[in-house]
């Protein structure tokens, strides 16, 4: 058995009929295409798989991703396509590429792993927690108001990325996304971006679907509201649909005010599952976030026992991973106090569609 270890050029052949046999039967042979961020030869280095009697029987790539929120800086990276061959489960290979992941991951700067599955049993046995916060919306079309004017909603072009890179270049809490990052997510596979354009220039936008995921899902939208859910009408007309779903952060306080007004409620869910993998970093990152916040004194200490010392206003508490990642990004299971924002905690973290990987 050779790795973990970065995936050989020689075996990426190989590595893709591994992945769309074991996560995407049944559908279109299209990972490669729908995370081309991931698979792009700038990240090559950043997979990992195990080869066995000369076959590759387990894969995991990380993305590192700079993170913004006003100013403040946090390193993450996002850890997908995990797949171990039907042959070889049991041995461990998973576990084997989730830790290489991390540790690239941390090798790199980066301070927490964050990823997204159905199953949490596996990764929670290994350290990792839902923590984070998303808003989820069910719609009816019918209480989506038709604008009279609905001449500026169109498909967006391959043209419009810069106009995209800027649009979500102003939302506060974000990704960093250049335009070749675009060029790259505009051509996913089964996935609709719609635009609102107005006296020439592009000021909202919506996707909808992503190759074997979010189908009847807008998963990523930003711009003005009311435009915004103007294209979130448009997607469920075009697509024949009686409702469709919408995805938000659950910092934005007027979309869910106008959708409460229709009837519509937010239902509250984790945004992904977490894992600190460099603690001295992660609590360096935090403490630069207080100083950028101007919160009141707050600090993070690392413990040699893998437990952390918080320090703040109330006072000083001793907290373990999952405690310190619910209090600093916010737990499904605890409803945050509303405006706190920038000014306190949880830091509003959130990872939109095209983020996921």
């Amino acid at each position: 058995m050779t790795g973990p270890g970065p995936c050989p050029p020689e075996r990426a052949s190989e590595t893709t009929k591994l992945l769309n046999r074991v996560l995407r039967e049944g559908h279109p042979p299209t990972l490669r295409e729908e995370y081309p961020l991931v698979f792009r030869e700038e990240n090559a280095q950043n997979n990992r798989v195990v080869i066995e009697d000369g076959r590759v029987m387990s894969h995991a790539a990380f993305l590192p991703v700079d993170f913004q929120v006003d100013g403040f800086d946090l390193k993450l990276g996002l850890i997908g396509s995990v797949a171990t061959h039907p042959d070889a489960q049991g041995r461990g290979h998973g576990s084997a590429v989730l830790t290489a992941c991390e540790e690239g991951i941390r090798d790199l700067g980066g301070s927490v792993a964050i990823l997204w599955s159905e199953d949490d049993r596996f990764y929670s046995a290994r350290g990792y927690v839902r923590a984070g916060l998303e808003d989820l919306f069910v719609i009816p079309t019918g209480l989506l108001r038709r604008r009279n004017d609905r001449s500026g909603v169109r498909p967006a072009k391959p043209t419009d990325v810069h106009a995209l890179t800027e649009i979500h270049g102003t939302l506060r809490a974000r990704a960093i996304r250049p335009p070749h990052d675009w060029k790259a997510l505009l051509g996913i596979p089964r996935m609709d971006t719609l635009v609102f354009e107005r006296d020439g220039q592009v000021v909202a936008y919506a996707c909808c679907g992503k190759g074997a995921d979010f189908e009847n899902v807008v998963h990523e939208w930003a711009g003005p509201t009311e435009e915004a859910l103007d294209l979130v009408l448009e997607h469920a007309l075009r697509g024949g649909r009686d409702e469709i779903v919408l995805l938000s952060p659950p910092y934005t306080g007027r979309i869910r005010r106008v959708l409460r007004e229709r009837g519509i409620p937010a239902h509250r869910g984790a945004l992904g599952m977490m894992k600190i993998v460099d603690a001295r970093a992660f609590a360096e990152q935090i403490n630069q976030f207080f100083a950028t916040a101007n919160t009141p004194a707050g600090e993070i200490e690392p413990r040699p026992d893998g437990t952390f010392r918080v320090t703040s206003a109330a006072g000083v508490e001793e907290m373990d991973s999952a405690q310190l990642l619910h209090t600093v990004f916010g737990s499904e299971d605890e409803e945050p106090e509303e405006g706190r924002g920038i000014q306190g905690l949880p830091i509003p973290l959130y990872l939109r569609g095209l983020d996921s990987v």
